[in-house]
C-alpha cells in the first residue's frame, strides 16, 4: 500500500510535502472513522428526528440542534482516534518525506538517529519523547474531561436514581452519592 501511495504522490508532485502526508493521511482514516460514527448515528431513534420536525425544525436545523448533539461521544472518539494514530504515525511521516527540510518531529528524529558515529544520545530521545507524548496527553484529558460532563448531565437530565449492579447512585440535586444495595 505504501509504494502505491509513494508513486501517486511522485506522480501529483506531493511527495516530500505536509500537504500530500496530511492527505494521505485523512484517507487512511476515513474508513474506519466512518464506520464507527455510523454506529453512532444508527443508535438514534428516528423518533427523536420526527419529534424535532414536529416541533418546528426542517431537517437541518434537527441535524444540528438534536442530532449532532447526540453523537457528540462518537465525534470524541473518533476525533480521539484519530489524531492518536495521525500523531504517532513515525513510518508514514519517514517513507512520504524523504529530506529533511519538513520541519515535523520524525524528520528530526531520523536525524538524530543517523549520526556519523552512530551512537543514539538517549537524553535527547527522552525529551524528544516527552515532547512528543505531551499534545496526545493533553488532548487526552481534555476529552476526558468532556466525557465526564456528558455524562453526569445525561444522569442529571434522566433519573434520579439509577443502578449500577449492586451500587445505587443518588442524583438529587447538585449531591451525588453511591449507596450499596
Amino acid at each position: 500500500l505504501l509504494i502505491s501511495i509513494l508513486y501517486v504522490l511522485m506522480y501529483t508532485k506531493l511527495l516530500n510535502t505536509l500537504l500530500g502526508v496530511v492527505l494521505v493521511a485523512i484517507a487512511l482514516r476515513l474508513p474506519g472513522s466512518t464506520f464507527i460514527i455510523r454506529n453512532f448515528f444508527n443508535d438514534i431513534p428516528k423518533d427523536i428526528e420526527n419529534s424535532a420536525l414536529v416541533d418546528g425544525c426542517n431537517r437541518l436545523t434537527a441535524f444540528f440542534q438534536v442530532i449532532i448533539h447526540m453523537v457528540k461521544p462518537g465525534i470524541a472518539s473518533i476525533s480521539m482516534f484519530a489524531f492518536m494514530s495521525a500523531w504517532s504515525n513515525y513510518l508514514l511521516f519517514n517513507t512520504l518525506i524523504l529530506t529533511g527540510k519538513v520541519p515535523i518531529m520524525a524528520t528530526y528524529l531520523r536525524s538524530l538517529s543517523m549520526n556519523d558515529q552512530m551512537i543514539a544520545d538517549y537524553g535527547v530521545f527522552s525529551a524528544m519523547a516527552l515532547v512528543y507524548m505531551l499534545p496526545v496527553f493533553v488532548f487526552f484529558i481534555m476529552l476526558s474531561f468532556s466525557f465526564c460532563f456528558n455524562y453526569v448531565t445525561f444522569l442529571l437530565q434522566n433519573d434520579d436514581n439509577m443502578t449500577f449492579g449492586k451500587y445505587q447512585l443518588d442524583v438529587t440535586g447538585n449531591h451525588f452519592s453511591y449507596e450499596g444495595l
